[in-house]
C-alpha cells in the first residue's frame, strides 16, 4: 500500500530523510496550509523520537495563493 507525504515522514529513519520529505512537500503546490502544518508536526515528532533538533521555522507563508480553478 502506498504510503503519503505524512506517513513516510513519521516513518523516516534519520533526519536526512525528514528533510528530504519536507523538500519534497515544497512542491506540492496544490496541498493546504493545513496539510503542510501536518507535515511539519509529524517531522518535529519524528525528529524528536530520533533526539534531533525539530525543523527550523524558515518555510514562507503563502498568502493569497491562486488555485486554477478549471
Amino acid at each position: 500500500m502506498k504510503q503519503g507525504l505524512k506517513e513516510r515522514i513519521a516513518n523516516a529513519r534519520t533526519s536526512k530523510e525528514v528533510d528530504g520529505f519536507l523538500k519534497e512537500g515544497e512542491g506540492f503546490k496544490e496541498a493546504s496550509d493545513s496539510t503542510r502544518r501536518r507535515w511539519q508536526r509529524a517531522a518535529k515528532a519524528a525528529l524528536k523520537g530520533m533526539g534531533e533538533n525539530p525543523p527550523s521555522k524558515t518555510q514562507k507563508k503563502k498568502k493569497n495563493r491562486k488555485i486554477d480553478k478549471k
